[in-house]
């Protein structure tokens, strides 16, 4: 799973990066040359797109994400991991459900292309269905650490 993440990661570098190069390029021409690059725009939001989506996907994994933990902090460890888990499973079926949907929205965009660019949305829209698939692979991912450090623990207990 580490090498795929490593891959997904560095992509995604790349794609942030080329969105950033093209907005320099595209104030310089514009504002310097008065000679705008027409297409820079639907580029640079088709591009931040997937960032956005996949960076929130990387951002679960790595519990990065935006939480509220005032009473998680303060609940026993037992109470703690069933309130993750079932948070991390209510991730999961959201993100099964998003998944779901984003098929079913691909057959729509796939008619409809990009005119600048001349790229169907559907490139747009896919970074939706791989944000859900990773989300839930890695909301379930979690699930199974939680699980497995909860019994760790329990173990570590009963042998005192």
């Amino acid at each position: 799973m580490k090498p795929l993440i490593k891959i997904i990661e560095k992509l995604i570098s790349v794609f942030f990066l080329s969105m950033c190069v093209m907005i320099f390029l595209q104030v310089l021409m514009r504002y310097i040359f008065r000679k705008p690059i027409f297409w820079v725009e639907e580029f640079t939001l088709s591009v931040f797109t997937w960032v956005s989506f996949i960076g929130a996907a990387l951002a679960l994994r790595k519990s990065r994400h935006a939480r509220i933990t005032l009473f998680l902090d303060k609940m026993p460890g037992a109470m703690r991991a069933k309130v993750e888990i079932f948070g991390h499973v209510l991730v999961a079926a959201v993100s099964a459900l998003i998944f779901y949907q984003s098929i079913k929205y691909y057959d729509l965009a796939r008619t409809f292309v990009l005119p600048a660019i001349n790229v169907p949305q559907s490139f747009v829209s896919t970074a939706i269905t791989a944000s859900a698939l990773l989300m839930f692979i890695f909301s379930i991912e979690a699930i199974i650490k939680i699980a497995r450090k909860k019994e760790r623990e329990t173990g570590e207990e009963t042998r005192m």
